[in-house]
């Protein structure tokens, strides 16, 4: 890492990068524009730095537990915070000392840049912190980070919109919100000033993407930083496919004929980002949004502040897995609690799968004091944070006992295009590979088909959050098969998964070009109390966590 002239072309890169996505083709104020976008290349560096050649578990464990810190330092009663913080940070520090994984390291600052080059233009594309075009869901993105920000800790509103809604009850006014993408940047905010929170969020986002492509670059070994970074930004399911049945059902069932058909979705892009959820809704007979498998993209452009953490514990959990380490996996898990509550509930049968298969071993080794005091205290006190609110009202329930069986084929039809012909296609090199792998992947495919047989979510939001883990494990075990092929000469087995994967590429492309042609699209923030849904998200101010264990409101 001492190659002056290394360091010399990564800060170049980062400085084009940075003035090609915040000039915004402007001419005038040359010279400002100029000194933010070198003090950008220069923040990249050092964060690029940092996360290529620390321990990625280190920094991982650093990036989800620190919002934990700052909720039970700050939204905690006095006591219990006193307590509580140190409990956890004791529980953190070690955790991050467990770290026996052997990491790759580039031979230069030149090692693992371009594909980090390629992963930092997706972030600029995202919407995150402001940059790139906005999808509506950045409605609550922004405004959840503005109340942060403007309000004092914990969150009670005293007026709005929602507080009159008959949705929300008389006595719901405390911001219950998966907060751990926001809590780093809304602190930052309070010193600095709501501008510096949106710039702070936009590093902050890059440095949990970056992380979760170190962690493909551990696990998977696959030479090409280039074509690894690649394949994480364009990984999707087979939408397409699935939309053209879809579309072609839904026109022939109006009395156009599959020539218009075909013309019809031929003329219409949307068709490619996902599944016509209101279509595969009414063929599955559902009286609810059915939503999609998304891909990667779509999933970071959308729901960022679960998409990451998701990414990342999947690393996490894997390097687990193969260390055979048990004594900090409750913990590691639990620190999903505060950022993504759906993704702790659909990937639980993960962490208890590692923990069957570590049998006696994994059964003394779990009962530590990271996991007892740390995890399933975090699990306890969030549980009871989102027990105020709507956690037990959400629309739940199986598929079939409320919709019966008449739409199964499509089901199936759904989770073959959705992942399933990445499973067929993977299926012959994970029966060569050793137990921890082929575990990984049938965990993975049981986790996909469990998940579209349940409802739970006002927008299906258990299974469609589930997706960015899912899909970033499948991108795993994808990487992996490329690079066993290729270490076994087998170059024609190699280059038919990359065809398969060509179909699913058309969601990444849709997205990233909707973005690029409305680069400068942003969405007004609307507060928590006053957005349409927000009525979700407030909780009880006469709860049990309120009684026990929040700060005064």
């Amino acid at each position: 890492m001492n190659d002056k002239k290394s360091y010399f072309i990564g800060l170049t890169v980062f400085l084009l990068i940075a003035i090609a996505f915040r000039s915004g083709g402007v001419v005038e104020h040359v010279p400002e524009i100029f000194l933010k976008c070198a003090g950008a290349a220069v923040i990249y560096m050092a964060m690029y730095l940092l996360v290529f050649s620390l321990s990625p578990w280190k920094m991982s464990l650093c990036w989800l537990g620190l919002p934990l810190l700052i909720f039970s330092a700050s939204w905690l009663r006095w006591y219990w915070a006193a307590v509580l913080t140190p409990v956890w940070f004791f529980a953190l520090y070690r955790t991050c000392c467990a770290d026996s994984f052997h990491y790759r390291r580039g031979h230069s600052v030149e090692g693992f840049l371009w594909g980090a080059i390629v992963v930092l233009c997706w972030v600029y594309l995202s919407g995150a912190g402001g940059y790139g075009q906005q999808t509506a869901d950045y409605v609550m993105h922004n405004g959840r980070l503005e109340d942060l920000v403007n309000y004092s800790w914990p969150v009670n509103y005293t007026q709005g919109i929602m507080l009159d809604s008959s949705q929300t009850p008389s006595k719901n006014s405390l911001l219950v919100s998966y907060s751990g993408y926001y809590l780093p940047a809304a602190l930052f905010g309070k010193i600095f000033g709501l501008r510096f929170a949106m710039e702070f969020m936009h590093y902050w986002t890059l440095l949990g993407c970056w992380l979760a492509y170190r962690w493909l670059l551990e696990i998977t070994q696959v030479k090409s930083s280039m074509l690894l970074a690649a394949v994480f930004v364009a990984f999707g399911g087979w939408d397409i496919a699935g939309s053209f049945l879809i579309c072609i059902k839904a026109c022939q069932d109006s009395g156009v004929d599959i020539a218009n058909s075909i013309s019809v979705i031929l003329s219409n892009p949307d068709v490619s980002l996902t599944w016509i959820d209101s279509e595969l809704g009414r063929i599955l007979e559902t009286s609810y949004f059915f939503g999609d498998f998304v891909s990667l993209t779509n999933s970071l452009f959308w729901d960022p502040h679960q998409t990451i953490a998701g990414w990342i514990i999947i690393g996490l959990l894997l390097a687990i897995w193969r260390d055979n380490n048990f004594k900090q996996i409750i913990f590691v898990y639990s620190l999903l609690a505060l950022w993504a509550p759906m993704i702790i509930l659909g990937l639980v049968i993960f962490p208890l799968v590692i923990i069957m298969q570590g049998r006696m071993l994994a059964m003394r080794q779990a009962a530590s004091f990271e996991n007892i005091a740390g995890g399933l205290m975090v699990v306890f006190v969030m549980g009871l944070y989102y027990l105020s609110a709507t956690a037990l009202t959400n629309p739940m329930g199986f598929v079939f006992f409320d919709e019966g069986y008449k739409g199964f084929i499509w089901l199936l039809a759904f989770n073959f295009f959705g992942w399933g012909v990445y499973s067929f296609s993977l299926y012959p090199c994970i029966k060569k590979m050793d137990s921890v792998w082929k575990g990984f992947f049938y965990t993975i495919c049981a986790t996909f088909f469990m998940l579209s047989c349940i409802k739970y979510g006002s927008y299906n939001d258990l299974m469609i959050r589930n997706s960015a883990p899912l899909m970033f494990g499948l991108v795993i075990i994808f990487l992996k098969s490329i690079d066993f092929l290729i270490s076994n000469n087998k170059k024609l087995h190699a280059a038919f998964l990359v065809f398969v994967m060509l179909p699913g590429v058309i969601s990444s492309i849709v997205n990233v070009g909707s973005s690029l042609a409305n680069y400068e699209e942003r969405i007004p923030g609307e507060s928590v109390v006053n957005y349409v849904g927000g009525w979700q998200f407030l909780g009880s101010t006469d709860s049990l966590y309120v009684r026990i264990f929040s700060a005064p409101l």
